[in-house]
């Protein structure tokens, strides 16, 4: 029994501390994801998350940047709005449209006056 509470001890230590960079890894792959599927429509999700990052960052910024991955995909998912993905733009009428748009008689056309009279003439 007292060889095995060693044991233990080094299985629930390595679960506590690889719980929070499992779950923050599962965040990040949830991220990406977002991303590769708004930009090429399919993520890679087999790949690894610097592979993927990489490839974000060379089809955004033209290069592969450096540094600390949370802080990168931050940046990313910053720069093009990610958080803004997948929602919807409310309608709204068109503010250019004028209410009483009118065809102007006095403006004449003498080209579309042509071709109006020779299709005119074919019916």
């Amino acid at each position: 029994m007292k060889r095995l509470l060693p044991i233990y001890a080094l299985i629930i230590f390595f679960f506590v501390f690889s719980l929070p960079v499992w779950s923050a890894s599962n965040t990040q792959n949830a991220e990406i994801s977002k991303i590769e599927n708004e930009l090429y429509g399919f993520d890679y999700s087999k790949e690894q998350t610097k592979k993927r990052l990489e490839r974000l960052e060379i089809s955004i910024y033209g290069k592969a940047q450096s540094g600390d991955i949370p802080q990168r995909i931050k940046k990313l998912a910053t720069d093009i709005t990610a958080d803004q993905i997948g929602q919807e733009i409310t309608p709204s009428e068109d503010t250019f449209r004028e209410a009483d748009e009118v065809a102007d008689n006095s403006v004449s056309y003498p080209i579309v006056d042509e071709i109006e009279k020779i299709f005119i003439q074919e019916l």
